[in-house]
C-alpha cells in the first residue's frame, strides 16, 4: 500500500467533512412556507389558522325606548351588541427575526342574532419553539339583521401553548342610533322604537385551539351542532 501525500490526505479529510455537513446543513435550512405555525428556525412564513370561543367578562349596554301612543306610556329595554361567539381567523405571518413575527388575519365570529367579521395584525413573540404571545389590533363589521351599521376596532393579547390558546380581547362597537314607527297591530295608534346607539364596550376570555388541532375541533363541533340541530327538528 502507497503511504498517502500529507496534502492528498488533507483533501480527503476536507472531502470526507464536506460530505458529512452537506446533509445535515440542507436539515436545519428552514422551510420557506408552514402550514402550521413555527419560529424563524423551522419556517420563514408558516399559516396561521385559528378557532376560538369568546365569553364576555365585562360589557356596557345602553337603553332603547318604545312610545305606544295608544296607551301613552314609554318602556324601556337594555340592550348589547356584542356577547359571545365562536370565531375562526386564517392569514399569514412572516418570521421577521429570531423572535419576532409580523402578519395579517381575516376572521368571521358567530354569535346568537347576528354575524361579525374582522381584519386584524399579529405581532407575535417567539419564546420557544411551541410558546409565543400574539398582540393583534384590528378593526370589526357587525353584520345585523336590522343592517344597522355597525363597526368598531378590538384588541386582543393571547398566548400559544403548543396548539393551545388563550387570553384576552376588548371590542369597542359603534351602534348607529335608528328611529322607527309602525302602525299598532288591531289599530289605534302608533308604536315607536328608539335605540340611541352609541360605543359599546366589552372585554372577554378567549379559548381556543390553532393549527391542526383547531381545524380537528372545529370539524367534530360542526358535526356535533348539525347532530344536535337535527334531533330537534
Amino acid at each position: 500500500m502507497l503511504p498517502l501525500q500529507p496534502g492528498a490526505m488533507m483533501r480527503a479529510v476536507l472531502f470526507i467533512s464536506l460530505a458529512l455537513a452537506a446533509p445535515l446543513s440542507a436539515q436545519a435550512a428552514p422551510s420557506a412556507f408552514c402550514f402550521r405555525p413555527g419560529p424563524p428556525e423551522s419556517c420563514r412564513s408558516f399559516l396561521l389558522f385559528e378557532a376560538r370561543g369568546q365569553i364576555p367578562l365585562l360589557q356596557t349596554d345602553r337603553v332603547a325606548e318604545t312610545y305606544s301612543s295608544f296607551e301613552d306610556a314609554y318602556y324601556t329595554q337594555v340592550r348589547q351588541e356584542l356577547g359571545g361567539s365562536v370565531s375562526w381567523d386564517f392569514g399569514y405571518v412572516v418570521n421577521l427575526t429570531d423572535k419576532w413575527a409580523f402578519g395579517a388575519t381575516v376572521a368571521v365570529d358567530l354569535q346568537n342574532d347576528a354575524d361579525q367579521t374582522a381584519g386584524a395584525l399579529h405581532l407575535r413573540r417567539w419564546f420557544s419553539d411551541d410558546i409565543a404571545l400574539d398582540l393583534a389590533p384590528g378593526i370589526i363589521r357587525r353584520v345585523d339583521p336590522r343592517e344597522v351599521n355597525q363597526t368598531g376596532y378590538s384588541l386582543a393579547a393571547r398566548a400559544h401553548v403548543w396548539d393551545v390558546v388563550f387570553g384576552l380581547r376588548y371590542d369597542a362597537l359603534d351602534v348607529e342610533g335608528w328611529v322607527r314607527t309602525s302602525d299598532r297591530i288591531g289599530g289605534g295608534g302608533t308604536i315607536t322604537h328608539t335605540d340611541p346607539g352609541g360605543i359599546e364596550h366589552m372585554l372577554s376570555a378567549t379559548l381556543g385551539f390553532e393549527s391542526v388541532t383547531g381545524l380537528l375541533v372545529s370539524v367534530v363541533g360542526i358535526v356535533l351542532a348539525a347532530s344536535a340541530f337535527s334531533g330537534l327538528t
